[in-house]
């Protein structure tokens, strides 16, 4: 997930010509948003896996 963020962060810096300063806020602001969205995405799934009372959890040994 850092990556993912390092590189979307990075695309303004990459592009070509002249962007407006706003419009690179708001792209880093939405680049903020989704990876926060997808970080509670992915610690609820891990936390639903970790509670699950039958054993269908998976595990390290699993993999």
């Amino acid at each position: 997930m850092p990556m993912f963020g390092i590189v979307a962060w990075m695309v303004p810096l990459l592009s070509s010509g002249q962007a407006l300063t706003g419009r690179i806020g708001l792209y880093i602001f939405g680049v903020w948003i989704v990876l926060i969205v997808l970080s509670a995405l992915i610690t609820s799934r891990m936390s639903r896996d970790a509670d699950a009372p039958d054993g269908t959890a998976l595990t390290d040994d699993s993999v």
